[in-house]
């Protein structure tokens, strides 16, 4: 791919050059930059805004440069670069290109200053509101099985909900298993209550517990944020990747989840809806099905297609599985 790797993806070496030394130096200034790399700040600053847009780089407290790590830097190259219309984008060089990248900047950043590239402790508290929400979009980046999250909310702030939608949506379409337990209060306030019904019919598993008074965030049983004050993330956040801590973490997710509520259906599923429901469960015939319903074929054929709908399910045997684990049935 020549020098400019990241020219793959649309980048120029210029940008390139400027990303490439805050990943070696990660503490690095606008001064800083400027003096290593022979720039003037009007020649530096319209490339740190294109890195920024791209989400390569961001401005850290104290004047600080931050890069984003390597892979969540590829996760998000690959992903603004997927609507491109290029057909090569699908291809194994394109895959091919995309590891090469991803392992030339590992290279560069393990390659930084004495400890700029030594792994983070096991538990590190981040203060900065804008550091904390970039950390969130990371993992969900970079999470490639499951995604936990525990809310002792009643009512979800809008700018929550603004924030959290389209990440927790993505993970869902991306594949990933997502759990959720939040208070049972949470339905009766309505924006959370729709941001909930939305999550569910994307196939997220839900459940209710009477009252909750931890906030947890877990990618994948390797990392798992949680409010340093508070209840709130955005006050200060506690970055947890020791083991240890994670496997005390996740067995107070799983309790919580043990003895929680299922999510209940939708109040308006009718009562010949929800015997249409355990009949396709059931694994019966259609003709079956609908003589036990007491509709035709084709009425029932109809309203199973309206139920996956409902549901969100791919298919019959994935409906019957999200109906019993949202207590439908």
């Amino acid at each position: 791919m020549g020098e400019s790797r990241l020219s793959f993806f649309g980048v120029s070496g210029e940008d390139e050059k400027v990303y490439r030394h805050v990943l070696r130096r990660p503490r690095s200034t606008l001064p800083e930059l400027c003096h290593t790399l022979d720039l003037e700040p009007a020649e530096a600053l319209p490339r740190l805004r294109r890195l920024r847009s791209l989400g390569l780089v961001r401005l850290a407290a104290g004047g600080r440069i931050a890069p984003a790590h390597p892979e969540t830097a590829v996760a998000r190259l690959s992903r603004a670069d997927s609507t491109g219309g290029d057909p090569d984008r699908n291809s194994d060089r394109f895959a091919r290109g995309a590891r090469e990248l991803l392992a030339s900047l590992r290279a560069e950043a393990a390659a930084g200053e004495p400890g700029a590239a030594a792994e983070r402790p096991g538990v590190e508290l981040v203060n900065d509101a804008a550091e904390i929400r970039d950390r969130v979009v990371d993992w969900a980046f970079q999470a490639c099985e499951e995604v936990l999250s525990l809310t002792p909310w009643h009512a979800m702030p809008a700018a929550h909900l603004a924030f959290i939608r389209p990440i927790a949506l993505r993970c869902l379409r991306r594949g990933l298993r997502c759990r959720v337990v939040v208070p049972a209060a949470c339905l009766e306030h309505p924006p959370t209550a729709d941001y909930l019904a939305e999550l569910a019919r994307h196939g997220a598993r839900i459940r209710l517990v009477a009252d909750a008074t931890e906030r947890l965030l877990m990618a994948d049983h390797r990392i798992a944020l949680l409010p340093a004050r508070g209840d709130d993330l955005d006050h200060g956040a506690l970055v947890v990747t020791e083991p240890g801590i994670l496997a005390g973490l996740t067995g107070l997710f799983e309790r919580a989840w043990a003895v929680a509520a299922p999510y209940p259906g939708p109040a308006g599923l009718a009562d010949t809806e929800r015997r249409v429901l355990v009949a396709m469960c059931s694994g019966s015939l259609d003709e079956t099905g609908a003589r036990t319903v007491g509709v035709s074929v084709r009425t029932y054929r109809r309203r199973v297609a309206e139920l996956m709908r409902l549901l969100g399910a791919g298919n019959r045997a994935q409906a019957a599985l999200l109906a019993r684990d949202r207590g439908w049935i």
